[in-house]
């Protein structure tokens, strides 16, 4: 029986041609960028299923990350498309070759517990919250205990020597990072974490040696302990995933969704805080937007048109009903903008908001934790609105509309779905892409 077809679900922005995806592939690949590689290799699949030479590279790319079962697959489906014969048969023997000595002697890697330190991001409460969620995927496939360390260099923590995702959320795991290096000896993956730097929020996370650590790099470490500080999106590691994996063949937002009802529990103190407010202020149907702002527009071109869609959206849906409007926004311009429009209509909670271009979570601030519950309570209460508008390429708007399954023309949302694929500009030289969208 001829090797099936591998399923690729991929979007890379400004890759329209399948010749320049493999073309860039194989040059990033050339420079040791196999994140990047893969991303492009798939793109280039996409745009152009029959191609054998870029299912080759990405049996390379497999191999090379010790991911051996998918890099036969990856091979017999170039060969059967005509790829370099020789070449191609060469490297796929040589890797069956490796994967039967792993099966008769085991791949073992100690008897000992793993651990997956889980650092933040550093961007948005939600883009930090995905990340949290794509490395929790990235620990069911490897068997790590997942250890998410909020602390140095998190925008939502007042202490850096403590977790601050459980001031929001249950945590994954009771472990804590000083059980973890209680319990394990070093080396540590990547090399650049010591005893002396583990608890540092930023070490070389965007250059030098461990920077851009995506989660193909972590799927097959022998060490006891792996440290995840760059951002994990679901979107990359779904094509990693072996077929008996449950979320096998689901698009991103199914298997966030699925990662959300098993591990994102939000804390007592943020569902009393969004009932108060519910009780007290949107005691009858309403509306909710999210209208973003600040720093958004260096990200989102089109920010100011796309702000236009939402409020023809909203003025349709309020001229239907006598909806109030429950207002989510980080920015006091759009907040006056929403009062100036509809009136006494509006309803917005007293959240912290800016006038400028500068992300609330880039500006200092003297209640970090505070933040991050605003941005919760609001994103919460958005959920009992019956009709919600918002950006498709921001993380309250994303969230929202994961967390609720939304009936049929519920939903509204303006632009991109910055969650369906990964952001194959995050893996490239800031030499490249300097502005590139922090997901």
């Amino acid at each position: 029986m001829p090797p099936q077809p591998v399923t690729i679900r991929y979007r890379v922005r400004n890759y329209e041609n399948a010749d320049e995806a493999w073309q860039s592939a194989k040059l990033l690949f050339d420079k040791g960028n196999l994140a990047a590689a893969d991303m492009l290799c798939r793109r280039a699949i996409e745009l152009a299923p029959e191609n054998g030479a870029a299912y080759a590279l990405l049996g390379t790319v497999a191999r090379d990350v010790g991911a051996l079962e998918k890099a036969v697959s990856y091979y017999e489906r170039a060969l059967a498309l005509g790829a370099d014969a020789p070449s191609t048969a060469r490297d796929l023997e040589a890797v069956r070759a490796r994967r039967a000595t792993r099966t008769q002697h085991g791949h073992v890697i100690g008897e000992k517990t793993k651990y997956l330190v889980i650092k933040s991001w550093g961007h948005g409460f939600w883009s930090d919250v995905a990340n949290v969620l794509g490395n929790l995927l990235l620990c069911e496939m490897t068997g790590r205990v997942p250890v998410v360390d909020w602390g140095d260099g998190c925008r939502y923590s007042d202490r850096p020597d403590v977790d601050g995702f459980g001031k929001f959320f249950e945590r994954p795991s009771p472990t804590s990072l000083d059980d973890v290096l209680r319990k394990t000896k070093r080396p540590y993956f990547p090399a650049k974490w010591t005893a002396e730097t583990i608890r540092k929020g930023d070490v070389n996370r965007l250059t030098g040696p461990g920077s851009r650590m995506a989660g193909i790099y972590l799927l097959n470490r022998a060490e006891q302990v792996a440290v995840s500080d760059f951002y994990i999106s679901v979107a990359e590691l779904l094509p990693w995933l072996p077929a008996s994996h449950p979320y096998s063949g689901m698009g991103a937002d199914a298997a966030l969704r699925a990662l959300i009802r098993r591990n994102l529990r939000p804390r007592r103190q943020v569902i009393d805080a969004v009932e108060r407010f519910r009780r007290e202020h949107l005691d009858k149907p309403f509306v909710a937007v999210h209208l973003r702002g600040t720093d958004k527009i260096k990200e989102f071109n089109d920010l100011s048109q796309a702000t236009a869609v939402m409020f023809a959206v909203i003025d349709d849906l309020m001229s239907r009903r006598p909806f109030g409007l429950f207002v989510m926004t980080d920015d006091v311009r759009l907040l006056e903008r929403a009062n100036d429009r509809y009136g006494a209509r509006v309803v917005s909670t007293a959240s912290a908001r800016a006038g400028g271009d500068i992300g609330l979570h880039f500006a200092k601030t003297a209640d970090p934790v505070r933040l991050g519950e605003e941005v919760m309570v609001d994103t919460y209460l958005a959920l009992h609105a019956e009709h919600f508008v918002g950006l498709a390429a921001s993380g309250p708007s994303m969230f929202v509309s994961l967390l609720r399954e939304w009936q049929v023309g519920r939903l509204h949302l303006v632009g991109r779905n910055t969650y369906e694929s990964p952001n194959l500009f995050l893996h490239l030289d800031p030499a490249v892409a300097p502005d590139a969208d922090p997901a």
